[in-house]
């Protein structure tokens, strides 16, 4: 993208510190610098003058927000005209579905990274998200799928020791042990029992009337 210099901005909590600690180390090995670090408070029901602090010099400003921040957030981007001046770049959650749907053509173009879309166009996201639709009339979420792939991995490991779950060991050799097809993708745990699966570079376009994250 051509990125050299980045702000960020998140919520002032253990979620908000992951995030964006995770991007600034992976931006900085890569060469890139971050100018700047904002941390909003989680009182914060207005953004703007967090926003205006934002150095004008950077090519990009990194973002952390969920539900009504996200809201907020994207609406007051455009509203001081960050937009024009730079990329906008989102955590898991700051354009994830479940505020999406909610959001107007200010969000379009906004980069994230995510380990779901419900626009990732694979046999097992495209079943579960057909399935969710008819039943909820809704895009499923990041929380959806998460939720969805982690009680699927209880129930094929309960499965798989034929419902034998008074034996713990058992059972906890068995779920550490898992692989399958998630509807985000392939699902397992690495050694140090994290989650080793793919994670999504996302565009929010607009598709007919409708935005998606466009990985």
């Amino acid at each position: 993208m051509g990125l050299r210099k980045v702000a960020t901005m998140s919520l002032d909590y253990a979620f908000g510190y992951d995030v964006t600690q995770g991007f600034c180390r992976t931006f900085e090995e890569a060469g890139g610098q971050v100018i700047q670090k904002i941390w909003t408070p989680l009182g914060a029901l207005d953004l703007a003058p967090y926003l205006a602090q934002i150095d004008r010099e950077a090519d990009a400003l990194f973002t952390l927000y969920w539900g009504s921040f996200s809201f907020r957030l994207v609406k007051q981007i455009v509203e001081a005209g960050l937009k024009d001046k730079m990329k906008i770049l989102g955590g898991v959650t700051t354009v994830d579905e479940h505020v999406l749907r909610n959001m107007g053509d200010e969000a379009i173009g906004i980069i994230s990274s995510c380990n779901w879309s419900a626009a990732l166009d694979t046999p097992e996201a495209q079943a579960f998200i057909k399935e969710y639709r008819r039943r909820y009339n809704l895009d499923p979420s990041y929380y959806s799928e998460m939720s969805y792939s982690l009680f699927k991995w209880l129930f094929l490991a309960i499965q798989k020791i034929e419902g034998d779950v008074e034996n713990k060991e058992k059972l906890m050799k068995t779920i550490l042990g898992m692989k399958f097809n998630a509807p985000r993708g392939s699902l397992e745990l690495d050694k140090f029992k994290n989650a080793n699966q793919n994670v999504y570079i996302r565009r929010v376009d607009k598709v007919g009337e409708k935005l998606q994250n466009t990985v």
